[in-house]
């Protein structure tokens, strides 16, 4: 675990990673926008199936980084249901303009 000598220091390091995390939440809602090209309509937004396979590769992540698996599953479920939500708006729309 890294050492900090300030608060300031820790504070920059928070937003270090912010930083990092909402350009690799752009790059998942990225792959999300071409989802629905393989998709029949909105209703298959949500599978559940891959909502619990998506659960399960993160729990297993969690514990090899020595992450608590259930924060980040919880985590996960909250981020899933946004991009769930998401892709049914790309996909609603995309069926407006057909």
């Amino acid at each position: 675990m890294k050492q900090f000598s300030s608060i300031a220091e820790i504070r920059a390091e928070i937003d270090q990673i912010d930083v990092e995390l909402v350009s690799l939440l752009k790059r998942r809602l990225n792959a999300i926008v071409a989802a629905p090209n393989f998709k029949a309509g909105a209703h298959e937004a949500r599978i559940d199936s891959r909502v619990l396979e998506v659960e399960h590769n993160v729990r297993q992540v969690a514990r090899e980084v020595g992450f608590d698996e259930t924060r980040a599953a919880k985590i996960w479920q909250f981020m899933m249901d946004e991009c769930i939500s998401f892709e049914e708006d790309v996909m609603k729309n995309r069926e407006k303009t057909t």
